[in-house]
């Protein structure tokens, strides 16, 4: 425990632990010549990913849509939740974007440092069969597979929640 709560004070995230590995997965009963038709999975350090959890734990704003809607349904409003799958959400995400709004959401300091240091300069291989890649750097996104990145990617989208009123309805749309 020493040794996480030394990287958490000093905001360091050690290289290889934020270097992955991708492998490609078939899907089932797709034409398995076509790039398209396999799930590429990353293989993160274990070391790396529990300081993720410890972070992830830690004071991080969450944004949970199920507790509006319980709180909703409580008042018996009628309520509805629209759920939607961007493709290549994590991939797309923009880092100065996510530390902005986690200094917009006063997140202590020492938690946007660390969620730098974990996104910046993550390096990735991928093995196919029994060929590896080159190492190559990634710029932008959260990492696949990772405990963090479902919770990073929520924060930021999180301004999409935007109540809007028409004709007497209630619309909340956001991304979960």
């Amino acid at each position: 425990m020493k040794m996480y709560t030394w990287r958490l004070s000093k905001s360091v995230f050690p290289q290889i632990w934020k270097s992955g590995t991708i492998i490609m997965i078939a899907k089932p009963n797709k034409d398995h010549k076509k790039v398209e038709n396999y799930r590429p999975i990353t293989l993160l350090p274990v070391l790396g990913k529990l300081l993720e959890k410890i972070v992830k734990n830690l004071q991080l704003p969450s944004h949970n849509i199920s507790f509006k809607y319980t709180k909703c349904r409580l008042k018996l409003e009628k309520t509805a939740v629209v759920c939607m799958d961007l493709n290549k959400a994590f991939n797309s995400m923009w880092l100065e974007g996510l530390l902005y709004k986690l200094h917009m959401k006063d997140t202590p300091s020492y938690l946007i440092h660390i969620v730098r240091a974990f996104l910046e300069d993550r390096e990735l291989k991928i093995n196919i069969k029994d060929n590896t890649s080159i190492v190559f750097t990634v710029y932008r996104g959260t990492p696949q597979g990772s405990p963090l990145s479902p919770l990073l990617y929520n924060i930021f989208s999180s301004d999409i929640d935007t109540p809007h009123i028409q004709n007497n309805i209630y619309y909340n749309m956001q991304m979960i």
